[in-house]
């Protein structure tokens, strides 16, 4: 089981406002010391308005994301912090959400001149999705701050599909950009430039380590033990000189391909996802392996120029195979 972004903040922020976390488990019904994944379950007015008269703070939103531990919330989180660029922290991290979130989806968007992540909360109103919008900027603006080499105040914009709350000037203090309210979207931008930013903690050897820790308890996450984990690990050992079909691993596994195919759609992956991600955690194996040289590895996997390999691989991971190769060689 994994503890969604906003639980975790909000008992952590709740303990440092003098709020136990028993108080802001039982708004949830969820017994002590653990809690359920969902934060809310269809009671998110009722539960918000709670919150602020537990804590004393209609901005418990903005304390949420200033406060959450990024340590405590996983591989997925710590995992973005050691890649080389800002925009290759915020790509793998949208593909590791699942881990992170609940039902909010992060989309990323760009173009020649601004990078945009977009939240969608499609059941989250009112007060609920106010104090979930505040966690997820003041979050954001602290990474930014942390670990990317001088974060300036103009590149980044912060877009609110609400209008400005009481606390409005609270916002500024709390986050490093343009505010706007009563925007068609939730969104945070980062000028195009600005988004190819070195970050200050860069470790791609490192880096490659979480990524795997990542990949596992992403599988984990979609169903313990479940047929996605199975089809993975029967990848890992068919990659990178092979690629069984679906009607081979269904046969592995002892079943039909219809009912392979029922089964990881009801996991949220598919068979293509899966083989990425075990050709992505196979090549990053093998670029650890410094007896063999990039083109070497390039055309085990099957192809002819290292060109391809490095694109293909930057798209299943975020990064390049020659920083991986030069990280694990430190």
């Amino acid at each position: 089981m994994y503890t969604g972004f906003m639980l975790l903040g909000l008992l952590e922020a709740a303990e440092r406002l003098g709020v136990a976390r028993a108080d802001i488990l039982r708004l949830h019904r969820a017994p002590v010391p653990g809690g359920p994944e969902r934060f809310g379950d269809g009671r998110g007015e009722a539960i918000a308005a709670a919150l602020v008269e537990l804590t004393g703070d209609p901005a418990i939103g903005l304390r949420v994301g200033a406060e959450v531990s990024v340590s405590a919330l996983g591989s997925a989180a710590l995992l973005p912090a050691f890649l080389p660029t800002f925009r290759e922290a915020v790509t793998t991290g949208a593909r590791f959400q699942r881990l992170l979130l609940t039902d909010e989806r992060v989309n990323v968007k760009s173009d020649d001149e601004t990078f945009r992540i977009v939240f969608g909360m499609p059941s989250d109103t009112g007060a609920m999705r106010r104090l979930k919008a505040e966690g997820f900027a003041a979050f954001f603006s602290r990474f930014l701050q942390r670990f990317v080499d001088d974060a300036p105040r103009d590149a980044v914009a912060y877009r609110f599909d609400y209008p400005p709350p009481p606390y409005a000037p609270r916002y500024e203090s709390a986050l490093s950009g343009a505010i706007h309210f009563g925007q068609p979207v939730i969104s945070f931008e980062v000028r195009r430039d600005f988004a190819e930013r070195r970050q200050v903690f860069a470790n791609p050897s490192l880096a490659s380590v979480i990524a795997l820790q990542a990949e596992r308890q992403f599988l984990e996450a979609a169903a313990p033990g479940g047929t996605a984990a199975q089809v993975f690990q029967l990848l890992l050992r068919a990659v990178p000189f092979g690629r069984p079909t679906e009607h081979v691993l269904a046969k592995e596994l002892a079943i039909s391909a219809r009912t392979l195919r029922r089964r990881l759609t009801d996991e949220g992956v598919t068979l293509p996802q899966l083989l990425q991600r075990a050709r992505a955690e196979a090549a990053r194996a093998a670029l650890g392996n410094d007896s063999r040289t990039i083109k070497e590895i390039a055309f085990d996997f099957g192809f002819k120029e290292v060109s391809s390999f490095h694109r293909a691989f930057k798209k299943w991971t975020g990064t390049t195979p020659l920083r991986v190769r030069r990280g694990s060689s430190r």
